[in-house]
């Protein structure tokens, strides 16, 4: 004769268990959407804090808090430049050359005036300093905002 284990497991419904199964989907898209965010709206202050100054035009008000996701149960945010040209430039580094015209010529911070056919441009990385600075505060705001979602 064979004797055969039986493995088992009660689960008692816990107060924020409860609290989920109350909610409907619909419900859930609006307090995922508002977690979400605001967790990317910390690291947008982060990174424009962080953003190169001397680019010419402005680098700042092109980062931006754009949604990509949003379901019934997920929400994403994408945070970051949006349109600013050479904003991975300015992140990565790297070599510019001139298309338009056979030369790039720019005047320095002293007033001289220069040519070249191309410019090597070190990295002036804004982006993930920003993210590994405030990858924790971002992290508790979108708890924190989920759990006051779910009655927690």
């Amino acid at each position: 004769m064979m004797v055969k284990s039986t493995i088992s497991a009660t689960i008692e419904p816990s107060r924020a268990l409860m609290n989920l199964i109350k909610l409907s989907r619909s419900s859930l898209r609006p307090i995922l959407d508002e977690a979400t965010q605001a967790a990317g709206e910390v690291l947008q202050e982060e990174m424009r804090y962080r953003a190169p100054k001397h680019t010419g035009k402005s680098l700042e008000p092109d980062i931006t808090v754009k949604r990509i996701a949003s379901g019934d149960l997920d929400s994403g945010v994408m945070v970051g430049p949006t349109s600013f040209p050479g904003a991975r430039q300015r992140e990565y580094g790297g070599v510019i050359k001139a298309k338009n015209a056979p030369f790039l010529v720019w005047q320095d911070y002293d007033g001289n005036w220069h040519k070249a056919k191309s410019v090597y441009q070190e990295p002036t990385p804004y982006i993930r300093p920003a993210i590994a600075a405030k990858k924790a505060e971002s992290t508790a705001k979108l708890a924190s905002i989920v759990r006051k979602g779910f009655g927690l």
